[in-house]
């Protein structure tokens, strides 16, 4: 049977690929239109439009960058390790929820329950980072007791 944390990372990877494809699909378009427009035209009117063209293709290219470094982290987390303390690779569930310290993705589903798939270094999981079993943590006025990890 594959485990929850194998669940939840093959469905964020999947995310990930589905979000790398739109990203450079549009960079793609982009890329094509710019090229177009230089080919076809020249003038002032033109530079501006091929400039914003080209912020949005770098802005794209610094989505995408940090989208594959998402998917590369995320592929070399090691689920199969037990934690007896919160780290990166650890599921952590409290009273209120279950939490992956993985990448920051946010929350997902997986058999009917939701997982946030939060990173180590986002205030929630700072706070949660070295804590164990029975600790007990406090985040915008929320109480979270860990009642285990994984």
């Amino acid at each position: 049977m594959v485990s929850i944390k194998q669940s939840i990372k093959s469905e964020v990877l999947r995310q990930l690929v589905l979000k790398i494809e739109d990203i450079s699909t549009a960079v793609t378009s982009l890329t094509e239109s710019r090229d177009a427009n230089m080919k076809s035209s020249a003038g002032d009117k033109h530079e501006t439009s091929r400039a914003k063209i080209q912020i949005e293709i770098d802005l794209l290219s610094k989505q995408l960058n940090h989208v594959q470094w998402q998917k590369n982290n995320l592929s070399n987390m090691d689920i199969n390790q037990i934690h007896y303390v919160a780290d990166v690779g650890s599921l952590i569930k409290t009273d209120k929820g279950y939490f992956l310290i993985s990448i920051g993705w946010g929350r997902i589903q997986i058999r009917d329950k939701y997982y946030f798939v939060i990173s180590v270094g986002s205030p929630i999981g700072r706070l949660l980072q070295n804590k164990k079993k029975g600790d007990i943590v406090q985040f915008r006025n929320t109480t979270y007791d860990i009642l285990s990890i994984s």
